[in-house]
Formats: structure tokens, sequence, C-alpha cells
């Protein structure tokens, strides 16, 4: 059992953890909700779906809880990031609490931390994918905190522009585009940009090549 303690907190350190189905639907909801909302109204707003596409993205992202070195597949997207979540159980819930209280869109200006809702209501982007990895802490390396990513595609941060064209909703969407929830969306609802196997476990585990190699030369180590 002794032999085995090394290897249990190996795990517990190096898995990334995706969203369940579930999740995902919630994450979508959070976004549509804020993004049904901005005040003043958004013209060009995009419908978000998830896509694990990004998600898979948000899982790299995090392999070292460090931003990755090669950003090549990572062009053209962002990312949010909320450090240090007291609970991962929550982490949808923390999410959900992001909003525009401090951003004024006339003068654009922020009055506190408005990142995450730049993000969470940039008109172009439609696609969202999220994952989450217990890191060392800023703090207290020794007490791992959650660290969540969500990563965009379609995303343009120009720090000189506003999220979002205000105006009459979806009054500036592009041809051949519907509107669902004051946001543009083209062809049939979806919840999902790729296609979700369905799925009854709480949380999906993904291990990067270089973690799994870690892994199992320690695996070998401790079975001699």
């Amino acid at each position: 059992m002794l032999k085995l303690l090394p290897l249990l907190i190996l795990t517990w350190h190096v898995s990334t953890e995706v969203p369940t189905n579930e999740e995902r639907k919630a994450i979508v909801e959070c976004h549509t909700k804020l993004r049904e909302h901005v005040n003043p109204p958004a013209s060009n707003m995009m419908l978000m779906n998830y896509s694990t596409e990004m998600e898979t993205l948000a899982v790299k992202h995090l392999a070292d809880c460090r931003p990755p070195a090669n950003q090549e597949a990572f062009q053209g997207t962002s990312e949010l990031l909320i450090h240090e979540l007291p609970d991962k159980s929550q982490y949808v819930q923390e999410l959900c609490k992001v909003n525009g209280n401090d951003y004024n869109y006339e003068k654009n200006d922020c009055s506190g931390s408005c990142s995450e809702y730049y993000q969470m209501v940039w008109a172009a982007s439609t696609q969202v994918g999220c994952a989450l990895k217990a890191c060392p802490s800023r703090g207290d390396a020794s007490k791992p905190k959650y660290e969540l990513v969500c990563i965009y595609k379609l995303s343009d941060n120009s720090v000189a522009e506003r999220p979002y064209e205000s105006g009459r909703s979806c009054s500036r969407c592009p041809d051949g585009y519907g509107c669902q929830r004051n946001q543009c969306y083209k062809g049939a609802l979806a919840t999902t940009a790729t296609s979700i196997a369905m799925t009854t476990t709480s949380i999906g585990t993904v291990l990067s090549t270089i973690e799994a190699l870690i892994f199992a030369m320690i695996l070998l180590h401790w079975v001699e």
C-alpha cells in the first residue's frame, strides 16, 4: 500500500479533468445567458456552442500548469483562466458568476476586473471548450488549487476594440443567419460544435503523452 501512495499522488497531480455532458451544457448556458443580456444590446453577437476540439486545447493548455511554450495549436483562439478555485465541484458556478458590472461600454472602460467578461461576451467567438486541473497554489505549492481554462475559437481580442457592436439585437448578423436569444446562429441549433459521446462518468480524465510516460516510469520503479 505504501508503494502505491506515490502513484496515487502523481495521478492526482498530473490528471486534467474535462466536463461531463451536463456540465458542458451548463457552460454553454452561462455564456448564452450573459451574451443574451449585454447592455447595451449587441447587434452582432454570435451564439456559442460547446466544442470538444476547444476542450482538447484546454487540456493541452493546462498540461504543465503554465501557458504552453508552443502556441501554434492555439492560433485563432483566446483563453479564459480562473485561478485557484477552492472547490472543483463549483467551477461551473464560478464561471456563471462573471458579469459586466465593472465594464462601461460607452467609455470602453473597466473599473475592476473585466478580462473574464470580455472573453465570455466577445461577439465573434462561436465555440468554447473547458478543462480543469489541480495546480500548485501561488501562495503555498504544497496545497494545490484547481485552475479552470476555457478556450474560445474565432476570437480577435484587439485591445482597442469593444467586445461587440451595439445596436438592435441580431441586426448585423451575417447573411443567412437566424436570431436565437438575441444571438446570431446558422443552421440547426446545437449544444456542441463537435459530436460529444454520451458518458455516464462524472468526470473524464486525460493524460498527456509526457505525463503518461512519467507515470509508467515511476510505476516500473515501484514494482521493482
